[in-house]
């Protein structure tokens, strides 16, 4: 027998059967009704054998999935099967519990909906959704310390030991050196730090670092730096020491202002995960030679009903689509995303400006009117969200995003300088546009939790950005960028808006050379409006509440309000010509403004041209 010529008839049947209507089989006349349902469900205590279009188990294969990939199979033969399909709107509802991810979720151009048939996936109402890329942790023994142990199979975290740990639904940290602040860097180790190779190193302070420092069984390397600079970061591997000389060996990169890899006397540093015979409350730690993760209950924590996680997986969700076929009419509602992780390079982590191209929990690109709505992004190990290149008409709005590794949400390209093929050449526009994003009131606070530089709200290439009544708070950088040129000349930045948002509690000591809202190069059109900033603070010098960098050209920044900050209400720094009318200052302890005028001939500024620099006391 010919089985593949006899399924023909099978697959027609199959389809008059998904179509409705009348059917013979074996002689028997069978009525069969229309299956429009327009609604796929998921549930935890689902089966991907079901069909899912029930939200409860019925008879047959009648019931909810178990995963959301087995729904977007079923919604794709959907939109490609036979008439009779959904007309309208298909929904994925997904019922409230926790769904432990494998892998990210992937919703690629086969995913799609349309204009009149857009794609939601979506969060039962009333229900609470968890797409988690963490483990639970179980099998805890308790010693006469007080402290909790268990063994951990390592391949589930890349054949290493995790490097983030929440306990109850708070993050935990390693061990720390100093507890509180920071040491200082006595010397630097080497004349020639510049030099492939010679190993970054430096000379530590007579008495800061304890005996026995940097000695991990096995040759392990799990001892972690983190050198500060004023607007950076670097996090290093510690991969010797020695007590004669307090000379430190660093494996990886450092990079300070611009890119220098000198390190200072008095640079300040803490280091992490030093080895530790007693843990803190709340603190926790695991070795890679022997695979035990210990955890020293906090105050309050009981040892028996402990829930926690360490994170599997980087990326949750990624929209990935291609140039030629994007992604398109999806929208997310009403979904968590917890638990991405992120584990330090061979080669360290060195961020020139905005912990820029660390990886993002929820990553997007080559993507058009996709919608984010009340959803949240909780106990992450690096960015929040991102939406990358060839993205268009994308919406965040009405979310949470709290306790983040980096920063929150970013958008658009970093290229920095124009390079011949790529997708920017140095004309006003990418081939490749990130345009038309709408980034609308949402809550962003507790960020740069790992990654100390990460910016609130990011946005390099990219035009038509409007960031509207978001409230930033709690963070170490700078509250919302803008612009990632570094000269007046024509970019594919313009147009963008900024208005109404509330940024503070930024800086807090920790860096330098940031604002509550920062702007670089020339971006024609760009208004910042509105925007009430307090309490930034410098480590040495900046914490502006507004702050327009190298080239900034073409704004407006009109009717701001800026509190108390560590430097004055506004800084401009070799900008060209720029509107500032109508801004206050409240209860700002600086009373002068570093605004230039006449603007200088060299950034755009016309003979006798001026910055319109006013701020009032309100």
């Amino acid at each position: 027998m010919n089985a593949r010529r006899n399924a023909k008839p099978w697959r027609a049947l199959a389809l008059r059967l998904a179509a409705g209507g009348v059917v013979t089989i074996a002689g028997i006349v069978i009525t069969v009704p229309s299956v429009r349902a327009e609604t796929i469900f998921v549930s935890p205590a689902g089966n991907d054998a079901h069909d899912g279009l029930a939200p409860a188990i019925g008879p047959g294969p009648s019931g909810p999935v178990r995963t959301l990939a087995r729904a977007q199979t079923i919604a794709r033969m959907r939109r490609t099967g036979p008439p009779g399909g959904p007309s309208g709107a298909l929904g994925i509802e997904l019922a409230g519990g926790t769904y432990r991810l494998e892998r990210a979720v992937v919703l690629a151009s086969t995913d799609s909906g349309s204009p009149g048939s857009p794609l939601r996936i979506y969060g039962a109402t009333g229900a609470r959704v968890v797409m988690s890329g963490g483990l639970p942790i179980a099998g805890w023994a308790e010693s006469q310390s007080g402290e909790l142990a268990t063994k951990l199979n390592l391949a589930a975290f890349g054949g290493t030991c995790p490097s983030q740990l929440f306990v109850n639904g708070a993050r935990r940290f390693r061990p720390r050196l100093p507890k509180s602040g920071t040491f200082a860097i006595a010397a630097p180790g080497g004349p020639d730090l510049a030099s492939a190779a010679t190993p970054p190193r430096f000379i530590a302070r007579p008495g800061d670092l304890p005996d026995g420092f940097g000695v991990w069984p096995g040759g392990q390397t799990g001892t972690e730096i983190v050198i500060i600079d004023a607007w950076t970061a670097s996090r290093l591997r510690v991969s010797g020491y020695s007590a004669t000389t307090n000379m430190l060996d660093l494996q990886g990169e450092f990079r300070g202002r611009k890119s220098r890899v000198i390190f200072e006397p008095g640079m300040p540093y803490f280091i992490e995960n030093q080895p530790a015979a007693r843990l803190d409350p709340g603190q926790w730690q695991c070795s890679a030679e022997t695979a035990e993760l210990r955890y020293r209950p906090a105050a309050g924590e009981d040892a028996g009903t402990l829930t926690v996680v360490a994170p599997t997986l980087q990326s949750l969700l990624e929209v990935r689509g291609t140039a030629d076929a994007p992604v398109h009419d999806i929208t997310i509602e009403n979904i968590a995303f917890e638990n991405a992780g992120w584990t330090l390079p061979a080669a360290g982590w060195a961020a020139m400006q905005s912990e820029i191209g660390l990886p993002a929990a929820i990553q997007t690109e080559n993507c058009r009117s996709i919608t984010f709505r009340s959803i949240s992004l909780a106990h992450i190990g690096a960015q929040g969200i991102a939406i990358g290149k060839g993205c268009q008409d994308v919406e965040v709005a009405d979310s949470i995003l709290v306790d983040l590794g980096g920063g929150g949400i970013q958008i658009g390209s970093a290229q920095r300088k124009p390079a011949k093929g790529s997708d920017w050449e140095g004309g006003v526009y990418f081939r490749a546009p990130t345009s038309n994003i709408r980034v609308l009131r949402n809550t962003l606070r507790s960020l740069g939790r790992i990654h100390l530089a990460g910016t609130g709200i990011w946005v390099g290439q990219a035009d038509h950005v409007m960031i509207i009544g978001n409230h930033i708070a709690d963070l170490y950088y700078t509250g919302i960028s803008v612009g990632w040129i570094w000269n007046d000349e024509l970019s594919p930045i313009h147009h963008n808006l900024v208005a109404d948002n509330r940024i503070e509690n930024f800086g807090q000591g920790v860096l330098s050379d940031m604002g509550g809202i920062y702007t670089l190069g020339r971006q024609d059109g760009t208004v910042v409006r509105g925007n009430l900033i307090a309490n930034g603070s410098a480590r040495t010098y900046g914490g502006w509440g507004l702050y327009a960098d190298r080239g900034s050209t073409g704004i407006a920044f009109t009717g701001n309000i800026v509190g108390k900050t560590s430097s004055e209400p506004m800084f401009v720094h070799e900008a060209g010509v720029l509107s500032i009318s109508g801004n206050y200052r409240q209860g700002n302890k600086a009373d002068t403004l570093t605004c230039p005028s006449p603007a200088p001939a060299a950034r755009g500024g016309a003979p006798g041209s001026t910055y319109a620099c006013t701020f009032s006391d309100e």
